[in-house]
């Protein structure tokens, strides 16, 4: 809990605990069977979010009765692998105010620091937010790769989804991804505590400034994503009502395949090729069977009635 005026305005910190298991959806179909440890992704954010609660705690603890100080909520979601679900449900159903959110800050794959490169999505999310980073930045020693979308395959996307403004911290897609590989000792421990080290400082100075961040939506530019196969259809998947079959579009990224071929934000995608999709693992396994330049035929229903489009799959053009 925080302290003084701002006690009742909160950041929450976050990571998803949650993988892809046997390799029965979200991974690729020759690896279904063997455990994916995820150890990376994102055991690595999991680890984090608790070294982050230890330190935030302690440095509340030690600080001056009249300090002014935001309140911090710690999350760990599942349910990431299968489209965000977790953090979906949170936001849809906040355990406090989701008005008195001063900013969300994610931390998924956060164990694979190399050269120093660290990926930071969101700086575009609020007002001025960049130039409030640039110092905490150059102080991290840190070579930043920086994306102004607050969008992203991951659970911050569901809070900038609803207008909070967000900070994805990645380093960065590898071999391992979603492979038995992702184990405990291709990890950089070292490299995770420079990315906390700057997260620590990130946050406060979110959780120490008066002034409320105002949120900006970055909408309608390139979101890359982190490289699930070799072509990408473009879209932030969401599950469909319950009891529903398909994957609902919660956003299009521009200049991509889905958006070249008219899909919607809206829009739920109910079969690929006549295979249904019953969730966002079974458009990943679908993805993986592809090359750039293939065309597929989705059915999709809009507005009520079912459609069919056809879309020329680009390549991924995963986070450099």
């Amino acid at each position: 809990r925080g302290r003084g005026p701002l006690a009742e305005e909160w950041l929450v910190i976050g990571g998803h605990f949650d993988h892809v298991g046997y390799g029965n959806f979200g991974a690729d179909p020759a690896n279904r069977g063997k455990l994916h440890p995820g150890a990376d992704d994102n055991a690595s954010g999991t680890a984090g979010l608790l070294v982050l609660a230890r330190r935030l705690k302690a440095e509340y603890d030690a600080a001056p009765a009249d300090a002014n100080l935001r309140s911090v909520l710690f999350l760990g979601f599942s349910a990431e692998e299968s489209g965000l679900d977790g953090s979906r449900h949170w936001v849809k159903n906040p355990s406090l105010p989701a008005d008195r959110i001063n900013a969300m800050l994610n931390m998924d794959m956060i164990g694979r620091l190399r050269s120093e490169d660290l990926n930071v999505g969101g700086i575009g999310s609020a007002e001025g937010l960049d130039a409030k980073l640039a110092p905490h930045f150059e102080a991290s020693g840190l070579t930043i790769h920086a994306d102004p979308s607050g969008r992203g395959p991951s659970d911050h996307a569901s809070f900038y989804g609803a207008g909070v403004p967000v900070l994805f911290f990645f380093t960065g897609t590898h071999d391992a991804y979603h492979k038995p590989e992702d184990r405990g000792y291709t990890v950089n421990p070292a490299g995770a505590l420079a990315v906390l080290d700057l997260v620590e400082r990130v946050s406060r100075d979110l959780v120490d400034d008066p002034e409320r961040l105002k949120f900006v939506s970055t909408d309608g530019g390139k979101t890359p994503d982190r490289g699930y196969a070799g072509v990408r259809l473009g879209v932030m998947p969401g599950m469909a009502d319950e009891g529903e079959p398909g994957v609902i579009v919660e956003n299009v990224s521009a200049e991509t395949s889905a958006a070249d071929a008219g899909i919607r934000k809206g829009d739920v995608l109910l079969s690929w090729d006549g295979k249904e999709l019953n969730g966002a693992g079974d458009m990943m396994a679908r993805l993986r069977e592809h090359q750039p330049g293939d065309q597929v035929r989705i059915v999709l229903r809009r507005d009520g009635k079912e459609e069919t489009v056809i879309v020329t799959l680009k390549a991924s053009r995963p986070r450099e």
